[in-house]
């Protein structure tokens, strides 16, 4: 097996429709597909839900999503978690006019810092940075604002692309997700074994590493519905030109994992 590297979720959706088997992309790929005319990638499972959320700064209160009015809120922009906050903070009433949205590096250690120095009340990222916020005393999770609560959106962080010439290969491909459900199944059974194998591939210490384990979950499930609703958003945040969301079912395909699992289609679409 090979591994190849990709920097960014765009660069990830250009691999597998480039050849590359399979490759993890976010949740806001399935519009971008039908947007750029992507025909020979499928979605053929999830991987995880959660994993990025807001924190805000150590000590600044916020007893409710309207309390973000009046907020500094670093973001990095163009991201899936901050498309995923605005969606979920409008969703719960919030006026994004009057919260102040502040560009902030990709980078986990200049997040930390505008956290830490002031720059910002709060952060909308991703594991391990949120946790290690969290674990190093800079930051906390606000009670009220779980940006992946929100029924119409979801939490859904990565979802498993294959390119169809894969696909094609009908015994490789099922044996493949067999061996992939039930991988996923184990280590969400095994949190410990799980933390000894993601810091083998993280540069982030064991005890962020364990915090961020318990801030995610890992599914084979993929919400359809939520992938339409996030289409629908997508020229708003510039992700896509158009509504792409009566395109979205087209590039998802979960029959060769529901013959490797045995649960049905409709449930593995359904989210969890």
């Amino acid at each position: 097996m090979e591994f190849v590297t990709a920097a960014t979720n765009a660069d990830m959706l250009r691999a597998v429709a480039g050849g590359v088997e399979l490759g993890t992309v976010g949740y806001q790929s399935p519009a971008v597909m039908a947007d750029q005319g992507i025909s020979n990638v499928r979605i053929v499972a999830g991987v995880q839900t959660g994993l990025a959320n807001l924190v805000m700064r150590k000590g600044e209160e916020l007893p409710s999503w309207k309390a973000l009015e009046g907020k500094r809120i670093g973001q990095v922009p163009g991201s899936w978690v901050a498309v995923l906050f605005a969606l979920a903070a409008e969703a719960n009433g919030v006026d994004l006019q009057k919260v102040t949205l502040v560009n902030i590096p990709g980078q986990g250690a200049s997040q930390l810092q505008a956290l830490k120095g002031g720059d910002v009340d709060g952060i909308v990222t991703w594991s391990p940075t949120s946790d290690a916020a969290v674990v190093q005393g800079v930051g906390e999770y606000p009670n009220c604002c779980d940006i992946g609560s929100t029924k119409k959106y979801g939490a859904g962080n990565q979802l498993l692309a294959a390119n169809t010439a894969f696909l094609a290969d009908k015994t490789t491909a099922v044996n493949f997700l067999k061996a992939y459900a039930e991988s996923m199944d184990f280590y969400a059974n095994n949190s410990t074994k799980a933390v000894d194998l993601i810091v083998q591939y993280s540069s982030a210490p064991r005890d962020v590493i364990t915090a961020s384990v318990k801030q995610g979950h890992w599914t084979t499930h993929v919400d359809i519905e939520a992938l339409k609703n996030v289409a629908r958003a997508g020229s708003k945040f510039g992700f896509t030109k158009a509504d792409q969301s009566a395109h979205v079912a087209d590039l998802i395909d979960l029959k060769p994992l529901s013959e490797a699992t045995g649960e049905s289609v409709e449930r593995l679409s359904a989210g969890n």
